[in-house]
């Protein structure tokens, strides 16, 4: 567990917490949720770095 804890700003934690409940309403389980979440974490960060900050040395 040495993963560092991703710091979201609020507006977005704030909608991430409606789709959850969307989806738990809706289907009654979480599994969907974590699905959903992973990606939009992912695609969050993806789009939020400035073409500067990358840290691994990629070129991407």
């Amino acid at each position: 567990m040495g993963r560092k804890p991703v710091q979201l700003p609020p507006h977005v934690h704030q909608e991430l917490t409606e789709i959850k409940k969307e989806i738990d309403a809706q289907y009654g389980f979480g599994i969907s949720y974590w699905e959903a979440i992973s990606y939009l974490i992912r695609f969050y960060k993806q789009h939020s770095k400035k073409p500067n900050q990358n840290q691994h040395g990629s070129t991407k």
